[in-house]
């Protein structure tokens, strides 16, 4: 896609502005570069109040003034046009746009000059017809520069930092704001990553910087100005506020996120947002713009919270729709533009400022591997149907997701553990970073232990139980390996050769003695297993029968993998009957996996905190240390039962369900468990839609 550029160079000699108009091709080379004649310079006065009046206070106060001003918004947007209207430029751009398909060219305003940089060219309005360029996604318009950055594809997911000063001050409305973010991401699960951090020290805002290396950071909080600067403000329970300067940005930690959100300039009673003000919020854009942020979204002025938050529902459900970012912001600004019309605000609207330093097409581009949607696919919705009801615990999806795919590559470990009490949500966290890690075309096999279908009663624990309740009793060694040949057929395409020759093997050795041997697989007479058939263990050299079936099931394994990483995942592995898990599974299996002929294969084990330190001593494997995970908080039950209601698409949170989840906060006890949260949900759910 070419990319059309309007720039406004710094002041030459003879005191004026030139003009230039550039066509950059879809890599970013140019194609032309014309001259469409200059700006005078000092700009022409502008009409305040039936006279005449400096330019740039004029208009920066249209923008900034907490009262009406002389000067109207549109009336300043008409003169900014008329500035362009003066020189070639906007003939220029109409026939420069005239596309040979309907989407629009993008188009960059470049303003090098810095004395008109500040102005609010967003507000700019077409005369006659009030066509305003900023405000239609059509159009495409955004401020940026002639010679952007390189840009290539993201790692899917879309990692996304949102950072809360103060979640308490009724000004932000964070809850409100954060919900409309997860609600307009909420079909995108898998596909985008999202994390919010409250009022964290500036020591946990760089540790979470560094180690999540988010794509975009979204800032929610106060801003001021102090000393000609502007400042961020988070307040931190119990100790001293601290605030993030321009000056600061430059020391972040990681890699500069490339879309920057800061939706902050919110000023507290008493605080001022002047002129000034309005200089140190490019000062801050230029920070992390020279910090090598590709995109930078700020605002002009006081936004009130009526306007961010809408601006935040279109911005990021564009996005999610695969809008480039200048189409997103263009459609948040028109639905500042609908929230606020018939108000007394007309000037929202243009608060957001774009800055673009990439290319706008591939700015949040993702490379997206996986034809489909594995949430409503066929086999995999069976698992990963799931996921988008889950809440919370992103920051240890991403961990696993991390442990397992740390660069994209695949796994570095033979085998990972997931740990934690029962029902504190293990397999919730599994199978979102599975399904994540799925999405970037790695192959993964999902086995709940818990539902295999059982062909002898072995005892489960130490009591045999009921003879008519199948609960009762233990999935055997030949049970599991039915199971996952079963999902390895219906997850991983072209396994099916593999899986019948291993079919073949397995009926053979159910009637063979060890010490027979079978005849080389001819698929013409391959034999089927028959899965409801228990396999003999009353006869002479069982153990080395079992030995030969887990040989030839490795052996499965690794042809599937071939060359590329094959993932298994295992959860509720207690459910198996113990002795045939530590005589079998863990030397036959588990074991195996650090042998070079199955460097391709690697397992995920999901399980209670006394079934991991059983396997560990049982291992000859050197196992990680697993993942923990930890009870639900319950101080955190607004923004769980926000997160919720925004994955039915229940927004706004009702009145009935805020008093809901306040009266969970005061119960006794600081932690829930995962079946008190999805009863408290049930009930958070009935009074929505009540």
């Amino acid at each position: 896609m070419q990319t059309v550029v309007i720039r406004i160079d710094r002041p030459t000699a003879d005191d004026k502005y030139p003009v230039r108009g550039i066509r950059l091709s879809t890599d970013g080379q140019q194609i032309s570069n014309e001259s469409l004649g200059a700006l005078p310079r000092p700009l022409p006065p502008v009409k305040v109040g039936g006279r005449d009046g400096a330019v740039a206070e004029a208009l920066s106060e249209t923008m900034t003034s907490r009262s009406d001003t002389d000067l109207k918004p549109v009336d300043a947007g008409r003169y900014l046009w008329g500035l362009l209207a003066r020189t070639e430029a906007v003939d220029w751009w109409r026939n420069a746009v005239q596309p040979d398909s309907a989407a629009p060219l993008p188009t960059l305003l470049d303003v090098q000059a810095p004395d008109l940089r500040p102005l609010p060219w967003e507000l700019m309005t077409r005369v006659p017809d009030g066509h305003r360029p900023f405000m239609n996604p059509k159009s495409s318009w955004s401020r940026g520069e002639g010679q952007p950055r390189e840009t290539t594809e993201l790692l899917l997911p879309v990692r996304m930092l949102v950072v809360v000063g103060e979640p308490n001050d009724p000004r932000l409305r964070v809850d409100d704001e954060v919900d409309t973010i997860m609600g307009a991401l909420h079909s995108m699960t898998g596909r985008w990553h999202v994390e919010v951090l409250v009022k964290p020290t500036y020591d946990a805002f760089n540790r979470r910087l560094e180690i999540l290396r988010p794509d975009i950071l979204h800032v929610i909080t106060h801003g001021r100005v102090d000393d000609d600067a502007t400042v961020l403000t988070f307040p931190v329970t119990g100790e001293k506020p601290w605030d993030l300067t321009a000056g600061d940005v430059a020391d972040l930690a990681g890699p500069p996120p490339r879309l920057v959100v800061l939706n902050a300039c919110r000023s507290k009673e008493g605080d001022s947002f002047d002129t000034e003000g309005v200089h140190a919020t490019w000062t801050f854009t230029d920070a992390f713009l020279e910090l090598g942020a590709l995109g930078v979204i700020a605002m002009q002025g006081n936004i009130p919270s009526d306007a961010a938050i809408p601006f935040s529902q279109a911005l990021y459900g564009s996005l999610a729709e695969g809008d480039p970012v200048p189409i997103a912001v263009a459609k948040g600004r028109r639905k500042i533009f609908a929230a606020t019309k018939g108000s007394s605000d007309n000037r929202s609207w243009a608060m957001p400022s774009l800055h673009l330093r990439g290319r706008p097409d591939l700015l949040l581009k993702v490379h997206s591997p996986v034809a489909g949607n594995p949430v409503q696919d066929q086999p995999y919705c069976t698992w990963f149907g799931k996921v988008p009801g889950y809440v919370d615990r992103s920051r240890e999806r991403w961990q696993l997701l991390t442990n397992l795919d740390p660069a994209g590559t695949g796994p570095e470990s033979p085998v990972y553990l997931v740990e934690g009490a029962k029902d504190v949500g293990k397999s919730a966290v599994a199978q979102a970073a599975l399904l994540s890690y799925h999405m970037r075309g790695r192959r993964v096999v999902y086995l709940d232990v818990g539902g295999v279908r059982r062909t002898s009663k072995k005892r489960l624990g130490d009591a045999w139980g009921d003879n008519n309740d199948p609960d009762q009793f233990a999935a055997g060694w030949i049970d599991v390996l039915r199971a996952l040949r079963d999902e390895l057929g219906r997850w991983v395409p072209g396994a099916d050769p593999y899986v019948r020759r291993f079919n073949d093997r397995l009926a053979r050795y159910k009637t063979a003695g060890s010490r027979d041997p079978l005849p080389e697989y001819d698929p013409e007479k391959a034999r089927e297993d028959i899965t409801a058939e228990a396999f003999e263990d009353k006869r002479e050299n069982y153990q080395q029968v079992i030995g030969a079936v887990f040989a030839e099931f490795c052996t499965m394994l690794a042809d599937i993998a071939g060359d590329e990483p094959l993932l298994l995942a295992l959860d509720h592995l207690h459910k198996m009957y113990n002795e045939d898990l530590q005589n079998y599974v863990v030397p036959f299996l588990l074991d195996s996996l650090g042998q070079p002929s199955m460097a391709k294969v690697h397992v995920v084990l999901i399980d209670r905190p006394d079934q991991m330190k059983e396997l560990r001593s049982r291992s000859a494997l050197t196992l990680p240390e697993p993942l923990q995970i930890s009870r639900f908080c319950r101080q955190q039950m607004r923004r769980l039962g926000g997160d919720y209601c925004a994955h039915l698409e229940l927004l706004p949170v009702d009145e009935r369900v805020i008093d809901v989840l306040k009266a969970v906060r005061q119960l006794p006890g600081e932690e829930l468990g995962g079946t008190q949260l999805k009863n408290i949900l049930e009930i958070i759910k009935a009074s929505a839609v009540s």
